[in-house]
């Protein structure tokens, strides 16, 4: 990977562009020194990588790294963490942002159904060879790790070969009539990496919550006694009563929201009845946390961000021809996010939401990744912003224990919004 930058590289027309030439600069120089991210040799090295099993009696898996231990002690591992670059994708690329995620529209999705976002990552400045070179080697990690994930390079080879099997590599293209699919066009029209996030709802088990719960014992409205109430002795109709501005809803790592404020949680698709919406750890460049229902406008199309992944591998058998079965097994490699962090914002307009939705005040993110992963995804950026304060430092971070105390101005979306009203 090319690790410098010429002013001749990045194209600059204008302030506008002069910016857009300092801020890729500095960006390409801060990726080239970061080891953490997957498109650098060095972001294996030290660690021996190793496959899991989900469970004892699960074929998928998760990829580990093993880590020596000091003075004689055994090794230890933890979940690998990968670093990775790019920018959002749209919705006919495969994006979803809104309340029913990745499930189809003729699928019900009630408190046991698990429902994620997907993140569609592409690749980003596509006129700069820098970052053409960056999104190469970023494949080529990705590929490195699926290797690892099924027994070595022969092994995955081997897969791909297996006509009896699916097989949906990390790195994907659109092929036939959605060729021209991408906004970005260039060298990686084609290639995409579907990023998924943990559990947007709280799912209830069928033995905390019967699917039954809503069916009480109907009670009858007094709707003709209140129809007459209305009415004064001179026939004139009282005013309204005033109702209570709604509290703005907090956010934090351990928020759990009513899910209909997503703007499209309508409809008879939708048949939730305990299950709570929950707050990703996604956050703006000023390391606030960005609410579920602005998702879509903070990660339009075109938003340049960095996320933490683990990488997993879901196997699954086959079932058999005919029936409700597939008659061919699938080996589907996921990357799945951990934290995502907007480093620049897409130039495209904000998206009108359907209906208004209650303005909250945003908390920093506390920190679930590992001490020293988290350390370096939350320092990375500062030196790339014209703004040295956008990027809160490690010593910024609140405590957990503090998220749900500690208040900070509301993230970018949610300001254009209200600017916009």
């Amino acid at each position: 990977m090319s690790t410098s930058a010429s002013a001749s590289t990045i194209p600059a027309d204008g302030a506008a562009g002069a910016d857009r030439a300092a801020f890729f600069e500095r960006l390409i120089k801060e990726l080239s020194s970061n080891t953490r991210f997957i498109a650098n040799e060095e972001s294996g090295a030290g660690v021996k990588l190793v496959p899991r099993a989900i469970s004892a009696v699960s074929n998928h898996r998760v990829l580990h790294e093993q880590i020596p231990g000091k003075d004689g002690a055994p090794p230890t591992e933890r979940p690998h963490v990968a670093f990775i670059l790019g920018q959002t994708g749209t919705h006919a690329e495969g994006q979803r942002l809104g309340a029913a995620g990745t499930t189809p529209a003729n699928v019900k999705i009630d408190d046991q159904t698990h429902v994620k976002f997907t993140i569609i990552c592409k690749a980003a400045g596509d006129d700069i060879p820098e970052l053409a070179d960056f999104w190469t080697d970023q494949s080529v990690g990705l590929y490195e790790r699926a290797c690892a994930l099924v027994g070595g390079a022969d092994a995955y080879q081997a897969l791909l070969g297996n006509r009896a099997q699916f097989v949906r590599p990390f790195v994907r293209e659109h092929s036939g009539n959605k060729r021209d699919i991408s906004a970005i066009g260039g060298l990686f029209a084609n290639q995409f990496l579907p990023l998924v996030t943990k559990d947007i709802y709280t799912t209830v088990p069928p033995s905390a919550g019967s699917r039954n719960a809503a069916a009480q014992v109907p009670v009858r409205t007094a709707r003709k006694r209140r129809a007459a109430e209305v009415q004064d002795l001179d026939g004139e109709v009282p005013p309204a009563e005033t109702q209570e501005e709604p509290v703005a809803p907090a956010v934090t790592l351990d928020s759990r929201y009513d899910p209909t404020l997503m703007p499209d949680h309508r409809g008879s698709q939708f048949r939730h009845v305990h299950a709570q919406l929950l707050q990703p750890n996604i956050t703006d460049m000023n390391g606030n946390l960005i609410a579920p229902w602005d998702l879509a406008n903070a990660l339009r199309p075109g938003t340049l961000f960095i996320a933490a992944c683990n990488l997993r591998l879901w196997d699954m058998p086959a079932q058999g021809a005919g029936g409700n079965g597939q008659s061919k097994g699938s080996m589907t490699f996921q990357t799945c996010i951990e934290s995502l962090k907007v480093i620049r914002e897409s130039d495209l307009p904000l998206i009108d939401a359907s209906h208004p939705v209650v303005p909250v005040q945003s908390a920093q993110t506390a920190v679930q990744l590992p001490a020293d992963i988290a350390e370096d995804f939350n320092s990375f950026a500062v030196s790339i912003s014209p703004f040295k304060t956008l990027i809160p430092s490690d010593v910024d971070m609140p405590d957990a224990s503090d998220v749900g105390n500690k208040k900070t101005e509301p993230s970018a979306v949610a300001k254009g919004k209200r600017r916009k009203a």
